[in-house]
């Protein structure tokens, strides 16, 4: 049974209510084993067990791969900013350092000690 076959057992409903009958405990039984079969062979509804534990794990697994795909998200792009301005201010540092270059060697006027 599709989607669709839920939308037309649901409009039986609704066309129940609308002509103000009573619906008989048998049309509604009917009408309701219907919409679980539907239910039953459903892609959209999620297959739950019986077991409590199972159930938990599953919630926990869905609620925790949103979370974790959220964070990854968000610090995927901070770790890129992160390496780009560690890159500019290790290029720009590196120029500083070799326009100084020059100024780090002895002048040769200066006496010096020997040992």
């Amino acid at each position: 049974m599709t989607p669709n076959t839920l939308l037309i057992c649901l409009s039986e409903v609704a066309k129940l209510e609308a002509e103000k009958a009573e619906p008989t405990l048998s049309e509604l039984a009917n009408v309701m084993k219907e919409v679980l079969e539907v239910l039953k062979d459903s892609t959209i509804a999620s297959k739950s067990g019986k077991d409590e534990r199972s159930r938990f794990w599953r919630v926990y697994k869905r609620v925790a791969e949103e979370h974790d795909s959220e964070f990854l998200e968000r610090y995927t792009s901070d770790m890129n900013i992160v390496l780009i301005f560690s890159g500019l201010f290790s290029a720009v540092g590196t120029s500083f350092i070799v326009a100084m270059e020059s100024d780090f060697s002895p002048d040769p006027a200066t006496p010096r000690m020997h040992f």
